[in-house]
């Protein structure tokens, strides 16, 4: 197989055969009847012949598709706690240390630092 990809002048290089063999699976696929039969019997040929097709970029037909599969249920969320409100008290409200915190906030300061 690999001697048939080969240029026979230069037989270190590949052919690029994507597009003639994209051409040749496709006609294949839609045209032949005993290979259209024959995969919706074979589960095995269809399986390759799907990807060989998805490699080569060839529209499936409709017997080659999987049929879509059944989501799977979700459990439910739970439901969302709504956050406690924070009230914000004046300063003279607060229940706070005011003594020693309030004088280090408020002293003057004597370095730049």
């Amino acid at each position: 197989m690999n001697r048939l990809l080969r240029d026979p002048a230069n037989p270190t290089t590949h052919i690029y055969t994507g597009p003639g063999a994209a051409g040749h699976l496709d006609t294949i696929l839609q045209q032949d009847a005993e290979i259209q039969e024959f995969a919706k019997t074979c589960p095995a040929l269809a399986r390759q012949l799907r990807a060989l097709g998805h490699m080569l970029g060839v529209k499936l037909p409709d017997y080659l598709k999987l049929p879509k599969r059944p989501r799977k249920p979700r459990p439910p969320r739970p439901k969302r706690e709504k956050p406690k409100k924070f009230k914000i008290y004046k300063y003279w409200m607060r229940s706070a240390p005011l003594g020693a915190a309030r004088r280090l906030r408020l002293r003057k300061k004597t370095s730049k630092w």
